[in-house]
């Protein structure tokens, strides 16, 4: 029996509501036309790891501009810092040309555990 994957909702419970930061970078708008990248930034995509998942990398993206910390800073005093998401959801989809399964993650905001 087959089903639609996309079906398929992710929210706290599955993906976990502690993350470990990995990476911050951003994201910027597709015109769907020219089937390219503008140079128009749109949000921020924050790369964690996730102690649920058997520390697997997800990828969040946020609709906000400036990021909560100098991921620069803290990559080169290797800290550890921990995140949290407000309404983080995700759900899955299929690269037909490869025929791989992503996970796609978004989240209303982002916050630093202390």
């Amino acid at each position: 029996m087959a089903f639609d994957i996309s079906s398929i909702k992710l929210n706290q419970t599955n993906l976990g509501s502690r993350f470990i930061l990995k990476d911050i970078s951003p994201v910027y708008r597709f015109d769907k036309e020219t089937k390219k990248r503008t140079d128009e930034k749109i949000g921020l995509k924050y790369h964690v790891f996730s102690p649920k998942l058997k520390n697997e990398v997800l990828s969040v993206t946020i609709k906000e501009l400036s990021p909560i910390i100098d991921i620069e800073k803290v990559q080169e005093e290797e800290e550890i810092v921990f995140v949290e998401f407000d309404d983080i959801e995700g759900k899955l989809f299929k690269d037909f040309k490869s025929g791989n399964v992503f996970l796609s993650s978004s989240a209303n905001g982002v916050s630093i555990i202390q």
